[in-house]
């Protein structure tokens, strides 16, 4: 989820797995905490402390204004594994020259993908990677969950978009 949801701007700078870390210690300090009212589910209390932790490298890295992320980031932007995961998600193996022209396709939609907003990206990952449905998604994002079905529609469309740019339509 951190790998997913790290600023691409901040992943030169940034390891997730350190990012994990952090927010696993965070968790533990303010584990009697949740012991004691257990305001939400487990899982969504441990995601929404990753995505703080996030928040907070966002704000020191991008939004300090100190030395520019921007030239970190000048480097084609690499494909990231859950992108991987969301495009083995829409295409499934098959073999001879159906295979090949699926390949084909498969990079296409994985360029497309890498393209994508973040938020617009992370909307898509979450629907189609994790199975969140848009409410599980609005719980995780602290977003409404109209405007998780709005992105995700705007994410679609520009997805829809860029893979007719990138095929020459």
């Amino acid at each position: 989820m951190v790998a997913v949801r790290i600023d691409s701007r901040l992943a030169p700078r940034l390891d997730p797995s350190d990012v994990v870390q952090e927010a696993l210690i965070e968790a533990h300090r303010l584990l009697p905490e949740y012991l004691k009212n257990r305001p939400v589910a487990f899982y969504p209390w441990l995601k929404q402390i990753a995505t703080n932790r996030l928040i907070d490298l966002h704000r020191r890295h991008v939004l300090a204004k100190q030395r520019s992320v921007r030239r970190e980031s000048n480097s084609p932007k690499e494909i990231d594994p859950s992108t991987n995961q969301l495009v083995d998600q829409l295409f499934h193996s098959e073999s001879g020259a159906t295979r090949l022209i699926r390949d084909e396709l498969r990079v296409r939609v994985q360029k497309a993908v890498a393209k994508l907003p973040d938020e617009l990206r992370h909307v898509l990952i979450l629907r189609f990677v994790e199975r969140k449905s848009a409410a599980e998604i609005a719980l995780l994002t602290n977003v409404a969950e109209g405007t998780i079905r709005s992105r995700q529609f705007r994410a679609l469309a520009q997805l829809r978009k860029l893979l007719e740019e990138i095929s020459g339509n």
